[in-house]
This record gives structure tokens, C-alpha cells and sequence, in this order.
């Protein structure tokens, strides 16, 4: 479960802050992370070019910052965005290099910070967060159980407003189990009475026993797919949950099916999010507290949401989550290592609502989706 952090920090800003780090999900986005930290051999540099510099501490830089966030119980806190100049093929091919970015990043950039949160494959290499935390004074989150939560929630608005309409498939198919995400979301769904099924390429005796104990703690069937053009065969709500993203990539995904995907790097392909007769949704899109208001905003959060497709009022939950913790006075490693836990997400779901973060809305890409919308997507009579 969680472990306690240190106090806030104090001094002359006695609020809680908190530091992000985070990677560009592509060459275009590396590039607004370097201009932002005018680091000019990454700008100068020619398109394809940018690779020479995806372990070079010295371009790490200050992305945004986030210079008041309030709660709806008025406690309020402050945060900046650190980015780490390494693309996810980088990430993951030398996960002890990626991790001596982040804590030279930590240790520079964000040594006053309270709580260091994760985003994207920052949040999967060094064990979910484990090397990072051993190496930080601070405690450290990775978002997960914000964005299992948000994920949930996404699907159960998604659920209820779709089986209004008669030829809606009433399905929940979760892909990318067993996986930290995966794992966490199938309990939940099930919990909540979400007829939830579950895609695994191999299901080993101990992932079994874990479906066995969820099953007959919640009473839900929850079958298991081993072939996933079967799996999504049937259309419905399909979750992609994978923890380092593309678990979607060549699935057979028919018309009239409704995707969310959960997390960055995104499980949906560029095409698959292009097709008109599949609606792909956001899967961790939060809003943030409605007192807030713009006190949020700098010129730079700005253009940081538009270049990793945040919406305005917005944030993905891997970034909610350390804001969350710092605004209850909790600032912890409360998501770390491989296991989230369904009382860890409804936990700080809690948190998150007492403090005004919710799914306000849902978005295809930064495009909102009414209700209207879903339900006429779902009465087109789709073929079979």
C-alpha cells in the first residue's frame, strides 16, 4: 500500500509543490520541450537528427510550470513539468540510463518539490518508479491509481450512456492483462457490476488464481480471451490497457466498436483513431478543480497541453494524481512498483472528487463527445 512522505517543504511558499517528469512522445514534441529550455542543439538539429541527444543530461530542462492549483476545499499547491529528452524506443531499450536522467533531473531541477510524479514510460522504467524512489529523498509517485480510476470512470459513463440504445453490444473488454493497469481496472469494473471480460495471450497458474479470487469476491464470470480477434469479435467497449502501449496494434476492430485508451504511449493506432466507424475515447482525460479557474494557466502549460493533446482545464491523470496528494497533505509514494490495488484506485478517486477533479467529459483526441454524440453513434446500424 502507500508509504508516508515528508512534510511539505515550506519556506517562503509553504504550499505543497510538486515536480513531473515526463518524456516527449515523439520528435515534434522533443522539439517544443527544447524550446522551452531554448536547448538550441536539439533545435537546430535536422529532422531525424534529434537521436545523437536522447541521453544528454544537459538537455534536460524546465517544460511548464503550474503556478496555482486550488482545490474545491480551497487547500491549493504548485508544480512544474520537467522533460527528459529521450523518446520511449530510448526509454526502454536502456532503462538504467533513462533512470540516471530522471534522478539527475529530480536532483536539480526538483530537489524543493515534495512529491516527484511519473508520466508515460517514465512511470514503467526502474521497476514502476522503484529504482527512482530509492535514489530520491522525496517520495515518488507514478499515477496509476489516478489513472485506473479515470479509466473506470471513462468506461462506466461510456457503459451507461451506450446501453441506452438497443443494439449497443452491453461487453467490457479489457486488453493488456496481466499488466499493472490491466489488473487494476478488471477489479474495479468488476466490483462496480460492469460486465467485464478480459484478453490474455497466456494466463499463468498465479494471474488464474488471482481472476479466480476476483471472480468470487465481486460474483463476476469475467471470461477470458486467449485469441484477440475473439475477443473484440463481439464489439462492446473495448479497454486498452497496455502498460507500454500498441496492444491494439493489428486487432481486428469492428465497425461500431468503442475504444478507451487508457494511457500515453496510446494502445490505439494512428489509423485505428482515424476510422469513422470506430469511436476511440480518451481514457484518462480529468478536469481540474472548477476553482482553479485560469490561476493554472501560464503561456507554456498552454502549449504543453496542445503538444501532448491535453485539453484546455484539463490533464491527463498520471499528472492529477502527485496534484491530488499534494492538495489532501499527502504527499507519498501512494502508486509504486508493479501492483495497484482496486482500494488504491477508488481511494484516491476519493481523494481526487473531494478536491473537484472528475470526468467531466469525454474526448475523442481533444474533441469533446456529448452524450448525443455516443448515443448516435451507437444507433448507426453497424454491420455484423
Amino acid at each position: 500500500m502507500s508509504t508516508a512522505g515528508p512534510a511539505p517543504a515550506g519556506g517562503a511558499d509553504a504550499r505543497p509543490r510538486f515536480t513531473f517528469l515526463v518524456h516527449p512522445l515523439s520528435e515534434v514534441t522533443l522539439r517544443v520541450f527544447a524550446a522551452r529550455g531554448l536547448k538550441w542543439d536539439i533545435l537546430r538539429s535536422r529532422p531525424g537528427r534529434t537521436l545523437e541527444f536522447m541521453y544528454d543530461a544537459e538537455l534536460i530542462s524546465k517544460v511548464t510550470r503550474f503556478p496555482r492549483i486550488i482545490s474545491d476545499l480551497g487547500t491549493e499547491c504548485t508544480g512544474e513539468i520537467i522533460g527528459i529528452p529521450t523518446l520511449p524506443r530510448f526509454m526502454l531499450e536502456d532503462q538504467g540510463r533513462a533512470v540516471d536522467l530522471m534522478a539527475h533531473a529530480a536532483h536539480e531541477l526538483g530537489a524543493d518539490a515534495d512529491l516527484v510524479g511519473l508520466g508515460a514510460l517514465c512511470a514503467i522504467v526502474g521497476s514502476r518508479g522503484q529504482e527512482l524512489a530509492e535514489r530520491l529523498a522525496q517520495p515518488v509517485t507514478t499515477g496509476n491509481s489516478l489513472t485506473c480510476w479515470a479509466a473506470s470512470e471513462t468506461t462506466q459513463i461510456l457503459y451507461e450512456t451506450l446501453s441506452k440504445t438497443p443494439r449497443f453490444a452491453r461487453r467490457i473488454v479489457v486488453v493488456g492483462f496481466p499488466g499493472t493497469m490491466a489488473n487494476a481496472i478488471v477489479e474495479v469494473l468488476a466490483r462496480r457490476g460492469l460486465p467485464v471480460e478480459v484478453y490474455a495471450r497466456r494466463l499463468a497458474r498465479r494471474q488464474a488464481a488471482w481472476l479466480d479470487a476476483v471472480r468470487e469476491n465481486t460474483g463476476a464470470p469475467i471470461p477470458v480471451w486467449d485469441d484477440l480477434t475473439e475477443a473484440v469479435r463481439g464489439k462492446g467497449i473495448v479497454v486498452g490497457a497496455g502498460s507500454i502501449g500498441g496492444e491494439l496494434d493489428g486487432a481486428d476492430l469492428r465497425h461500431g466498436t468503442v475504444v478507451v485508451d487508457v494511457a500515453q504511449p496510446l494502445d490505439t493506432t494512428p489509423v485505428q483513431r482515424r476510422r469513422t466507424d470506430l469511436l476511440v475515447v480518451e481514457g484518462e482525460m480529468v478536469s481540474l478543480p472548477v476553482r482553479s479557474g485560469d490561476e493554472w494557466r501560464s503561456f507554456w502549460s498552454g502549449l504543453y497541453n496542445l503538444s501532448v493533446g491535453q485539453v484546455d482545464r484539463r490533464v491527463f491523470a498520471c499528472l492529477a494524481e502527485p496534484m491530488v496528494l499534494c492538495l489532501n497533505g499527502r504527499p507519498e509514494s501512494f502508486s509504486l512498483g508493479r501492483t495497484v490495488t482496486a482500494d488504491q484506485v477508488e481511494e484516491i478517486g476519493r481523494m481526487a472528487r473531494l478536491h473537484g477533479f472528475g470526468v467531466r467529459d469525454l474526448f475523442h483526441g481533444r474533441t469533446p463527445l456529448p452524450p448525443q454524440t455516443l448515443t448516435e453513434f451507437a444507433r448507426v446500424p453497424w454491420l455484423p
